[in-house]
């Protein structure tokens, strides 16, 4: 740090005169003793270095102070460039005194060389890192901004460049008010300008009157995660936990199904990859013998791996419809209903069920509309069961304003472990509203794990809140955060395809007994499972063809029904030898369809 000369201690007297009044050593052996020992200067006002740290302060420097190195450097260069070549040159002759100081020489002028690189580079770093960092800590701060206090605030570290490694530590002013928002905004914004890959870290130290923070980039996970790659740890996880990706250094991230509030949170943007985690997570669950009920407006969002008759009821109740969903929901509320009377040595035995809410806030509007239109459809038949004198429930006369679906979807989320129906939600930014909330209780309703992703300050403010502020790490799909009370953790979810989903699932020994409506006991079937109702009305289609010769052309949206099943045969080359188009029938041999179709049958029967 700088200190002007008129703040330190003033010595003006020559360090070395010919008739110091306090002079208790002669002169010559004083000379000596400061050239050859003490390191200390012939002459002038000297400095404060001492002989292993460099001077803070030089009394010969105005206005502002220079440094120089510690006293055993000033040795080192005054005995190799001046003693060494005077004491060679009785004892070894003139060469090599002056081959010794020619060599010292080249030395010296490397190491001013390599100084003056240095200094350049500095300079850059300076300019290209620093100043605009300064200015926006200043203003952050504050204070009044100039290039020398700027630099004097942040300290670089030696090998900072284009990566930014390493640990940048900046300094501030013990006046400056800090809290959770101005520590958030101060990492966020200063290590922006300094090149640091968010999200960036900040390790605060306020102990007295040194106030400072180290800036680092913190640590990013795993460029790339397969589930294949989690296969045994998924077997060796236990039974009550989910192991949802890996985090920095290769770490597993698992969330637990039997906290306090055991439900489950997706809010994302479209693209950044909810389906993939909702998918890694259900698959795993059903795979261990849990029901899943699947509630996706959308359609297609698992239509592929888990709906359209491909899993079993017992295994997966898929709704997308708007009736279904609503006949869905008022079957979750009923059963809501029956395990709450149910004892508590029955409570034990019931199977676990996911329901996956998939974009839960186009499905509330659609529950609502739908409900809206069912209710007047209900009074109008009450009421024309009234003036024929057939019998009516008088309750459908006036029925419930608020769809008993929402009703349920909120029930839903205030159910404990002890139910073992756990909710995962699903949409681009949730809302509290949904739930029956406001503000931050949403956050109460979803302890076991909120995951967020591409994520900013009003989504952070709305689902986590609880600490500072982290930065969005990228754009990158795949990276996901998840909260879990005072703790927050960022992690690669895994790739896991619908082909491997499917082949995952449709090849267990699932439990009896449906999802809803009764208790469930694991009992192994040990049987294949049954062929997909698509799968196998095609090959009874191919079973009533006429005979024909040469390939077949089967639709693209037929084969998007039986395709994904192991032992379909692949389609043949087109004539022309191109690629077939997206929506293009694909030409399949004869054959190989009939011997396929065979094997189909032979399953269903």
């Amino acid at each position: 740090m700088c200190a002007r000369v008129d703040q330190v201690p003033q010595n003006s007297a020559p360090l070395i005169s010919w008739r110091g009044e306090h002079a208790r050593v002669p002169l010559p052996l004083r000379i000596l003793g400061r050239y050859l020992i003490t390191g200390q200067q012939l002459r002038g006002p000297g400095d404060n270095a001492t002989f292993l740290h460099r001077a803070t302060i030089d009394y010969r420097a105005r206005p502002y102070m220079t440094l120089s190195g510690p006293i055993w450097q000033r040795l080192a260069r005054r005995h190799a460039a001046l003693t060494v070549p005077l004491a060679l040159l009785p004892l070894a002759g003139w060469k090599i005194a002056v081959a010794w100081a020619l060599a010292t020489w080249l030395i010296a002028m490397w190491w001013v060389a390599r100084s003056f690189v240095h200094l350049l580079r500095r300079g850059r770093l300076n300019r290209e890192y620093v100043d605009p960092a300064a200015r926006v800590l200043f203003s952050l701060t504050g204070g009044r901004y100039t290039k020398r206090a700027g630099r004097e605030a942040i300290e670089l570290p030696p090998n900072w460049g284009k990566e930014a490694q390493g640990t940048v530590r900046v300094h501030l002013p013990v006046h400056v008010p800090l809290n959770p928002r101005s520590k958030a905004a101060l990492t966020e914004n200063v290590g922006a300008r300094l090149g640091i890959p968010a999200p960036v870290r900040g390790e605060w130290s306020e102990a007295g009157t040194n106030v400072c923070v180290d800036l680092s980039s913190a640590p990013l996970p795993p460029g790339e995660v397969t589930f294949a790659s989690l296969r045994k740890a998924i077997e060796e996880c236990a039974d009550d936990e989910v192991i949802v990706g890996r985090k920095a250094q290769g770490h597993l991230v698992k969330v637990s199904m039997v906290e306090d509030s055991p439900h489950f949170l997706m809010s994302g943007a479209a693209g950044t990859g909810k389906t993939v985690l909702a998918r890694v997570f259900m698959v795993q669950r059903i795979e261990k013998g849990d029901g899943g009920i699947i509630l996706d407006p959308k359609r297609f969002s698992h239509w592929r791996w888990a709906g359209g008759g491909k899993l079993s009821k017992d295994q997966v109740i898929y709704a997308y419809r708007d009736a279904d969903l609503h006949e869905t929901w008022m079957a979750i509320g009923e059963e809501i209903k029956r395990r709450i009377e149910l004892p508590e040595e029955e409570l034990v035995g019931q199977r676990r069920v996911i329901i996956m809410v998939e974009e839960a806030n186009v499905q509330a509007k659609k529950l609502i509309r739908y409900w809206r239109g069912l209710r007047k459809e209900i009074m109008l038949a009450a009421k024309q069961a009234q003036a024929d004198d057939a019998p009516f429930e008088v309750a459908d006369l006036d029925p419930p304003v608020q769809s008993p679906a929402i009703v349920a979807m909120q029930e839903s989320v205030c159910m404990g472990r002890e139910l073992k129906m756990h909710v995962i939600v699903a949409a681009q930014r949730a809302s509290a509203s949904i739930f029956g909330g406001n503000g931050g209780d949403i956050r109460e309703s979803f302890q076991g794990g909120r995951f967020i992703a591409r994520w900013d300050r009003k989504l952070w403010k709305m689902l986590v809140d609880t600490m500072d502020y982290v930065a969005c790490t990228s754009r990158e799909r795949g990276v996901w955060g998840v909260a879990r009370a005072d703790e927050f953790e960022i992690f690669r979810v895994p790739w896991l395809s619908e082909a491997e989903a499917l082949a995952i699932v449709s090849g267990l020994d699932m439990a009896t007994g449906p999802i809803l409506g009764q208790s469930w006991t694991s009992v192994a079937t040990g049987q294949s499972r049954p062929a997909l109702a698509s799968a196998v009305t095609l090959a009874e289609a191919l079973a009533n063809l006429p005979g024909q010769d040469g390939p077949m052309a089967i639709t693209l949206a037929t084969l998007r029904r039986a395709s994904t099943l192991a032992g379909f045969p692949e389609p043949l080359a087109k004539p022309d030898g191109q690629p077939y188009g997206q929506t293009e029938a694909r030409l399949y041999d004869m054959g190989a369809l009939y011997h396929w179709r065979e094997g189909m049958l032979a399953l269903k029967a």
